[in-house]
């Protein structure tokens, strides 16, 4: 790939879009079909402009336009054009939600204990009402009483932060059974999948601090700054989808191995 022009600020409105249409690297390439996925990798990391030609093929599988670009180009303000991107992005992000097989739930795998903060239960609660179907269950490596009374306090603190607007009986915990502990999970961050039906997708999420500080100094508060820089993105990327699934273990994409997972029973 012959590179013309080089911006940081291009690489990312490509990344951005490729996300918002759920499209891996190697799917735009393919589609594009003048362009490797080592080629998608670099234009995204390093901003760098394929020859017109192929630019234009580019944005056709991506539903961008030129007119768009030279937008792009004299954005005088990097964080400026960010903040409105993962905005639409991550009303792109519920809409996904939205749409998953009924019923459909998030797994979430912890090694570490459970803690309740304000940001994280507007994550949380923002999943949860983007799909009314959707639980949210949280996987524990060990089985030990720390972890479970994090986990207890935690539902106790989402039941007071939602306040009945959305069932906190959404949000379940499990512990990996004793002799399974010490399997090795996988080495992929973040740790989440997504079912609905029998179609597993995996979860991401990426902060920027740049756009944190744009909200900031614009007078948001903390947390609508810190929900503002986060990008999620719902991934088919199968080799993770398969090692996530693999070591969580389903009877079917609805239910745990009941072998190897045991449910927290709510504190009394």
């Amino acid at each position: 790939m012959k590179k013309h022009m080089q911006s940081s600020l291009f690489g990312r409105w490509i990344k951005a879009k490729r996300l918002e249409l759920d499209l891996s690297q190697q799917e735009v390439a393919d589609k594009v079909g003048k362009l490797t996925q080592a080629d998608i990798s670099v234009i995204e990391r390093t901003g760098a402009m394929p020859r017109m030609v192929v630019l234009r093929e580019l944005f056709q599988v991506l539903g961008l336009s030129m007119e768009e670009l030279q937008r792009v180009q004299t954005t005088e303000s990097l964080t400026s054009f960010q903040v409105t991107l993962l905005s639409q992005s991550q009303e792109g992000f519920k809409g996904r939600i939205a749409g998953l097989s009924q019923p459909s739930a998030l797994y979430i795998l912890r090694d570490s204990l459970q803690t309740f903060d304000r940001f994280r239960a507007e994550l949380y609660q923002e999943i949860l009402m983007a799909c009314s179907g959707l639980t949210i269950n949280i996987l524990y490596r060990f089985n030990d009483p720390q972890f479970i009374s994090s986990h207890r306090r935690f539902v106790g603190g989402m039941e007071s932060h939602l306040q009945g607007n959305v069932g906190s009986n959404r949000i379940r915990g499990f512990v990996r059974s004793s002799g399974n502990e010490l399997d090795m999970m996988p080495m992929i961050q973040p740790l989440a999948l997504f079912t609905g039906g029998y179609e597993l997708s995996g979860l991401t999420w990426q902060f920027f601090p740049e756009v944190e500080r744009e909200l900031l100094a614009a007078g948001a508060g903390q947390h609508d700054a810190q929900r503002g820089s986060l990008l999620l993105n719902m991934h088919h990327d199968s080799r993770t989808v398969d090692s996530l699934a693999h070591w969580i273990q389903f009877t079917n994409p609805l239910q745990l191995e009941p072998s190897r997972w045991s449910e927290i029973t709510p504190s009394l």
